[in-house]
């Protein structure tokens, strides 16, 4: 589920209505439930950018978080949180809402690249070569934004959070890209790029900072 505008906390309230209903019909008890938010990883956002073939990450190498053309090579965008805090199962992890900004649109990707999605990916120990079109634990598994102009993304991540919790992961990432980027250089020579503000808040005064806000039960 994808909204824009400050909409998290009405999804995440919905989410956890939702999670309240018992197995056998009746309400569950959601006493116990804990509030977290996970921090942004800064040393883990940014992006990283295809070029020639050759795949390397510069987070923040460009203010913000880069999806799409740069310099007619493809920019995917990282974003990752801590998540040692959340307790192993039994714990249960009852919802989990991811939000970010699309802070700016550098000339106009939306018009030939389609959409960006998100991908839940597995970073490992560190930000490597590998990382711009590793195999995805979960591809695709929403889309983050179909047009330009600024905007808040809300997207339900229970199930991303609940399987880096089951896998004993301390950090969850996902990966930002374009559906329809080409498959090699575009040769345009210019910059087309939905931008997105990081854990720095390239954005400046107003920006919004990502967040992942998670609910669990011990």
């Amino acid at each position: 589920m994808m909204c824009r505008s400050f909409l998290g906390v009405a999804i995440l309230a919905a989410l956890l209505a939702a999670a309240s209903c018992g197995g056998g019909g009746g309400e569950r008890d959601t006493s116990l439930d804990v509030s977290m938010n996970a921090p942004p990883v800064g040393a883990r956002d940014g992006y990283s950018w295809g070029n020639a073939g050759l795949n390397f990450p510069i987070p923040n190498g460009i203010p913000g978080i880069a999806v799409g053309d740069l310099l007619d090579h493809e920019a995917r965008g990282f974003l990752t949180f801590n998540i040692v805090a959340l307790p192993p199962p039994p714990a249960v992890v009852r919802a989990a809402v991811l939000e970010f900004e699309q802070w700016q649109v550098t000339s106009n990707p939306y018009s030939g690249y389609g959409e960006v999605v998100i991908d839940h990916v597995n970073m490992g120990g560190a930000w490597d070569l590998l990382d711009f079109d590793a195999v995805a634990l979960d591809s695709g598994f929403d889309t983050v934004s179909s047009s330009p102009g600024r905007q808040t993304i809300s997207i339900d991540v229970r199930a991303q959070i609940g399987a880096d919790q089951v896998a004993g992961r301390t950090e969850s990432s996902f990966r930002l890209r374009f559906t329809d980027f080409p498959s090699g250089p575009n040769s345009n020579g210019s910059n087309d790029s939905a931008d997105f503000n990081d854990a720095e808040n390239h954005a400046g005064p107003g920006g919004f900072l990502p967040r992942l806000r998670i609910v669990y039960t011990p």
